[in-house]
């Protein structure tokens, strides 16, 4: 978990102590843990009770310590033994949706799905993730935050994950929701059944197009094609959310040319798309093009507006100097080939660690700060341990004064 791994499928044995099984479980968090449910149906089809007895013989160990599984564990993962049939996982999904809905809401734990022929490997294509009722392979341990999840039958998995979905449209199809990596909404389209099946197949966004009444493979015209990263059921089971990978020259979703049908990004996306801009080619006279090419002039930047963000109390002045050591920050991060998609991608897999570092202040690098910043003062004897901010906060009362350019007024250039 600490590499990185969004959760653990784990089985329970049967053999050991049930005191010990829950004291491993209660080590782990439990929105983490999915456990594996075997499941090889039952005479007269799937109903919520016939699930819940196979999660019972499951949940053996937790029942028999007196333990409420919903407090150990945050999903269960129901795995179906398929037939080898190339309908058998669509048809399975169908039989089982509603069962596992009324099972996840009587247990009050997310539910998953899986199939005992599909093995996933890493790869290059696109990766599915569900969030309410989920296809999985039930082959891997763990999938790693950010790895590409291959599935051996991509189109039986897709038709799988729509026969978990619902509509009361006429026409059958999806309302689906297009995002980017960060979240934020490109824009509104459909889904069929066929379309989600050839996405998932060709790890790219591909919809269905009620003006055509045909495929929309997003991007063979315009170029402007996605990558798929992965795709979601809502919470009430009646809407996709595909995230993907916006590409193309510009980078837009919208025929219009925007980045979103609703115009173009704002806040830090803006910033970066900017930035990107000044540095494949930049007007005469550009500050970003200055900072680009004087690496020295921006780390010294760097270092300036840390210092001014630190001593800024008002709440509109943080807010101002946040903005500045935002600029150059993001200004570093092109310069390097670094987008927010890879800096959030960082972020989202440090949420994910269960053992947490003391979060000190590195000696080494406060005093290369101090060098950099010109300081010349004695530390005191038997403060090397001190808390990391404090020590930040005599350098920036000794070099407060001495800042050449406020953040402010370099905002104005």
């Amino acid at each position: 978990l600490d590499k990185g791994a969004a959760g653990v499928l784990i089985t329970l044995p049967s053999s050991e102590p049930p005191d010990l099984v829950v004291e491993m479980l209660a080590a782990l968090p439990r929105e983490r843990v999915c456990l594996i449910v075997p499941w090889a149906g039952a005479r007269d089809g799937p109903s919520a009770l016939s699930l819940e007895a196979a999660v019972r013989l499951a949940a053996a160990p937790i029942e028999k310590a007196g333990k409420p599984l919903v407090a150990l564990v945050g999903a269960l993962l129901v795995n179906v033994s398929l037939p080898p049939t190339d309908t058998a996982a669509a048809d399975g999904a169908a039989l089982l949706a509603e069962p596992l809905r009324q099972l996840g809401k009587a247990l009050k734990l997310k539910i998953r799905l899986g199939f005992d022929g599909l093995a996933p490997s890493v790869g290059d294509a696109g990766a599915l993730h569900c969030a309410d009722i989920a296809v999985h392979a039930c082959v891997a341990v763990a999938t790693p935050l950010g790895a590409k999840v291959t599935l051996v039958e991509p189109a039986s998995v897709g038709a799988a994950l729509v026969a978990c979905a619902r509509t009361d449209r006429a026409d059958g199809l999806l309302t689906t929701v297009v995002v980017d990596e960060g979240g934020v909404c490109l824009g509104l389209v459909y889904s069929s059944a066929e379309s989600v099946q050839e996405s998932v197949r060709a790890g790219r966004g591909i919809y269905f197009s009620r003006s055509r009444n045909s495929l929309w493979r997003k991007g063979d015209t315009s170029g402007a094609t996605q990558e798929l990263q992965r795709i979601e059921v809502d919470c009430d089971s009646d809407a996709l959310r595909f995230t993907v990978r916006q590409l193309g020259e510009p980078p837009a979703f919208c025929h219009l040319g925007t980045r979103t049908c609703w115009g173009e990004a704002r806040g830090l996306h803006a910033l970066q798309r900017t930035l990107q801009a000044r540095l494949a080619s930049a007007p005469a006279g550009s500050y970003s093009a200055k900072l680009f090419a004087d690496p020295t002039l921006l780390r010294h930047k760097l270092l300036e507006e840390a210092q001014e963000l630190i001593e800024a109390t008002e709440p509109d002045h943080v807010a101002a100097e946040a903005a500045d050591m935002l600029f150059f920050l993001m200004t570093r991060c092109v310069a390097a080939g670094v987008g927010l998609a890879d800096i959030e991608r960082h972020l989202d897999k440090r949420t994910l660690k269960v053992k947490r570092r003391p979060g000190l202040a590195k000696e080494h690098r406060v005093r290369a700060a101090e060098e950099q910043l010109g300081i010349a003062h004695a530390r005191p004897a038997g403060k090397a341990g001190a808390s990391g901010w404090a020590k930040l906060g005599v350098v920036v009362v000794a070099v407060g004064a001495a800042a050449l350019l406020s953040a402010r007024s370099l905002a104005q250039r």
